[in-house]
């Protein structure tokens, strides 16, 4: 793999976009397209389409991939300054404990790690249970509740998983998110060298792929 294909995994792996926030990988997204599309299409969801058109009789080719990824929503705070949220997406909830995560504010990014009851002070029958995503909450480090405020944070921010791009000890394999972006990216591009305009080629990127399908179920009544 080359380093500028490399470089892309590590900036969209670590990119936060979670379903309803994809503003920001969209425009990321369409600045590096505009310059090897012949349009773009964005429908009221937000979904992006880009195109390369052919002749009219010629196939239609589409390369599609999601902006989103499963995340978070913050919902509150509480008075000793812990941050309530909700899931976006799917999440088994013994995988969220203790997990690292990020609050995406307008003007910074602030890590806190999520917590719930300790363990002693749970009784027999609630130790064997899972833990519900409802009792768990993010500790920041606030010492309270206006201190968190402070910070800037409010109900309806994003929350996003600490996820850093990895290459694993097998040089062929790496641990990203949105390979597929990277991967219908590098088809987009690469498309170009043989394109003999006999093609209509969309690439196309929806959103809240991880709120039951909702960007795809648009795109499939959508004719381009």
């Amino acid at each position: 793999m080359n380093e500028k294909t490399m470089d892309m995994f590590r900036t969209l792996t670590e990119f936060p976009s979670a379903s309803g926030f994809e503003r920001e990988l969209r425009g990321w997204m369409k600045d590096k397209l505009s310059a090897y599309t012949d349009e773009f299409v964005q429908d009221r969801l937000g979904s992006l389409f880009g195109v390369l058109r052919g002749e009219e009789s010629g196939p239609k080719v589409m390369v599609a991939g999601h902006f989103d990824e499963v995340g978070f929503m913050t919902t509150g705070i509480t008075e000793t300054g812990m941050v309530k949220f909700r899931p976006l997406g799917g999440w088994w909830s013994q995988a969220v404990l203790s997990q690292r995560l990020e609050i995406i504010t307008p003007d910074r990014r602030i890590t806190g790690v999520v917590g719930s009851t300790p363990t002693h002070l749970l009784d027999e029958s609630q130790r064997n249970k899972p833990v519900d995503l409802n009792s768990m909450y993010l500790d920041i480090g606030a010492d309270n509740r206006a201190e968190a405020e402070s910070w800037g944070i409010h109900p309806g921010m994003q929350i996003v998983p600490i996820c850093e791009f990895t290459p694993m000890a097998n040089p062929k394999k790496l641990w990203p998110k949105r390979g597929i972006i990277v991967t219908a990216l590098d088809l987009h591009l690469n498309w170009l060298k043989r394109c003999t305009k006999k093609n209509c080629l969309t690439r196309f990127m929806l959103v809240q792929r991880f709120r039951k399908n909702w960007g795809f179920a648009v795109h499939v009544r959508r004719p381009i």
